[in-house]
């Protein structure tokens, strides 16, 4: 028998077959590693987006056995809060998405800010205000 199938295999046209049937298989491969690899990536970025692993939203603060839970589970939590708002300035009206933070934000990635502050981790000092440039430019 096994020296059945060494004949058959010397034949031309199963060559072809055993060749294309190993060449779909690297085909498939590389397509999963490379799918694989930009999942992680996307992951990744999602994650430093939104500042963290996960977001809650809700219409009003949720209750404190949620925070102490996700404490208990060694997890860290920042607050924040957004809402619309109008900005006056001289006699323009600018419509703008404002959002509040707690001095644990940003929990995953960095703030980048323009202009001589640079990058920084943390949050805006209480008071502080940092505006988009197309807010300062209307």
């Amino acid at each position: 028998m096994f020296q059945s199938a060494i004949q058959a295999l010397r034949t031309t046209p199963l060559r072809l077959m055993v060749l294309a049937q190993a060449l779909a298989i690297a085909a498939q491969l590389s397509v999963l590693l490379t799918a694989d690899r930009y999942q992680q990536l996307f992951t990744q970025e999602a994650a430093a987006l939104l500042g963290g692993d996960m977001v809650v939203n809700a219409d009003r603060e949720p209750d404190d056995a949620l925070a102490a839970a996700a404490r208990a589970a060694g997890l860290t939590l920042a607050k924040t809060t957004q809402f619309n708002s109008v900005v006056l300035s001289s006699d323009k009206q600018t419509l703008v998405s404002a959002k509040a933070v707690d001095s644990a934000y940003p929990l995953r990635g960095k703030l980048k800010l323009k202009q001589t502050i640079g990058i920084i981790g943390t949050a805006p000092a209480a008071g502080q205000v940092w505006v988009d440039d197309n807010v300062l430019k209307s």
